[in-house]
């Protein structure tokens, strides 16, 4: 029987590998056999057989991963984890038509109700099984289907404050405000899973992190992820204390509580699991979260969103449950990164000499069904032209669903995708640089725009076609046009967005004068000392109030 363990051990430890980290998006798939291998050794291992769901909802096998969930409750009816599965499974990575989206939504929904009415936290034993069954997922795809969700985050985040408040009680309430000495800098506090070469770094954390004052604030870093790369020596050298490594909750939250803030700002909530996990509790007197996952947190504990003034529109207060915090123009301080090249021509990418190239560098399960018409009738208007996606870097079963929806949509307006559709592996530096640089035209996504994308868009003079939204994530581009002073490739919608698009592919004229206009005046987008006063003057106006 030990043995039997051990082999099951060690090809769960494959199946993991093959899937979070492969060599090669192909052999994601091979993870699914070691899976099956290792559970046909273990049948009775209940996180072995979640964790084989947690693969199959991630390559795109939603009906496969529910029926796994099922056999989980059979054998323990009582499993927040298997429950809070269900739950969250109820949300795929991928949609095949604009329907399933509201079928996910509504089952999402109710499942969501039914568990956090459910959730029984009548003894240390249960609250404990309940923080560790909420630990393991997040709502992370909720994001993506476009559409305002903060009623059902005030649900996830009122059920995940009262869990790991009820665990760690410790950190039920708000500390009160540390005293502050005359001329004493405040104590401004981060956690970031981002500390390190990521978006969410380069785009909102790395502009504040460099750019505050640090006589009027003193910066502690929290860094919940253990890689470290250059850009986290920088995060380390702008803070007063910076504190890096694999601690457990209660044990980050000691440590952040020992450091008596003033304020407390998560780059990002919902996308990395501690930081997620530790918003739920009162570790400063005043807490913050940024947009690094552009949606509302639900969080009672949370007090703030620190967004923009450019990219909300006077509607946006009710898509948060914190109070929002505009902060002039794009709310961000963003520096121009220096190019990579390298000597690859557009043939070895398998773009035509003479096409129009459309560059859609999103990933892909921001690509929703209900806009798979504007490629094809961009191509027919167009006729030689190509769009440039990027394949899933983590499975190819994802690539291939995606394709086959896009091949279909072609299919129904008579053209064959394959004259059109590139879709490029994962790059490095300088080859995704490179392949820029071929572009003609950036292509907005219009359920979860581009943000970093966008912004290094510029770089190379790219005309933005863009939709405006409603919410900050389907509304930075637009915002990131007007702030560049560039709005005749902004569309109201979707069937304006295909007719900019096909005019800057026709007009090569006009293209060439929309892409001057870029190199002109996208100094506009960098280095904004607006945003910098604007968040300290929060941060110092936050902290009095609270004090008071």
């Amino acid at each position: 029987m030990a043995t039997n363990s051990e082999s099951s051990q060690t090809l769960w430890d494959k199946a993991r590998a093959h899937l979070k980290n492969p060599r090669d998006p192909r052999l994601a798939q091979l993870a699914l056999t070691y899976y099956e291998q290792a559970l046909a050794l273990a049948p009775n291992n209940l996180d072995l057989l979640l964790d084989f769901g947690d693969a199959y909802a991630r390559l795109g096998q939603q009906q496969q991963a529910l029926e796994l969930c099922e056999r989980a409750l059979t054998m323990d009816p009582q499993s927040v984890k298997a429950r809070w599965a269900q739950t969250l499974w109820q949300i795929p990575h991928h949609y095949k038509t604009a329907q399933d989206i509201e079928t996910s939504r509504a089952a999402y929904t109710m499942q969501l109700a039914q568990f956090a009415a459910q959730l029984d936290l009548s003894s240390p034993k249960k609250i404990s099984a309940a923080a560790d069954g909420l630990s393991k997922r997040l709502p992370f795809y909720l994001a993506h289907q476009a559409q305002n969700d903060a009623a059902l985050q005030r649900v996830y985040g009122e059920m995940l404050h009262r869990v790991f408040t009820a665990r760690y009680p410790a950190f039920a309430s708000p500390p009160p405000p540390a005293p502050r000495a005359a001329k004493e800098p405040l104590r401004v506090g981060i956690v970031a899973d981002e500390f390190r070469n990521h978006s969410v770094w380069k785009v909102i954390l790395k502009g504040w992190v460099t750019q505050l004052n640090h006589e009027r604030f003193a910066l502690y870093g929290y860094a919940t992820n253990e890689h470290s790369d250059a850009e986290t020596e920088i995060a380390r050298t702008h803070c007063v204390k910076f504190t890096q490594g694999k601690f457990k909750i209660h044990e980050w939250a000691e440590k952040i509580r020992a450091d008596e803030l003033h304020v407390l700002i998560y780059s990002a909530i919902g996308m990395a699991k501690m930081p997620s996990l530790l918003a739920a509790l009162h570790l400063a007197p005043v807490q913050c979260v940024a947009t690094g996952h552009a949606l509302t947190s639900g969080l009672p504990s949370m007090d703030y969103c620190l967004s923009g003034e450019g990219v909300e529109t006077p509607r946006a207060d009710a898509h948060y449950t914190e109070q929002l915090v505009r902060l002039p123009n794009l709310g961000i301080y963003y520096q121009e990164n220096i190019s990579e090249w390298s000597a690859r021509d557009r043939a070895s990418y398998g773009l035509r000499e003479k096409a129009v190239v459309y560059f859609v560098p999103h990933s892909l399960w921001k690509l929703l069904p209900q806009y798979d018409f504007i490629y094809p009738e961009i191509a027919r208007a167009v006729g030689d032209c190509q769009f440039v996606f990027m394949q899933n870097k983590q499975a190819a079963s994802l690539t291939r669903q995606f394709e086959k929806r896009l091949a279909h949509a072609f299919q129904q307006a008579g053209l064959d995708a394959r004259a059109h559709l590139v879709l490029q592996p994962r790059l490095k530096s300088a080859d995704f640089q490179t392949l820029q640089q071929h572009a003609d035209i950036y292509l907005d996504s219009l359920g979860y725009g581009g943000m970093t994308s966008a912004l290094e868009a510029l770089a190379f003079n790219l005309p933005i076609v863009t939709r405006r939204g409603d919410f900050y994530r389907n509304n930075f581009c637009a915002a990131l046009c007007t702030q560049i002073n560039v709005t005749e490739t902004i569309a109201d919608t979707a069937e304006e967005f295909v007719a900019h698009a096909i005019r800057l592919g026709k007009a090569s004229v006009w293209r060439a004068q929309v892409r001057e206009k870029i190199a002109a005046q996208k100094h506009l987008a960098y280095c904004d000392r607006a945003a910098i006063e604007g968040l300290e003057n929060f941060l110092e106006h936050a902290a009095q109030v609270r004090a008071a």
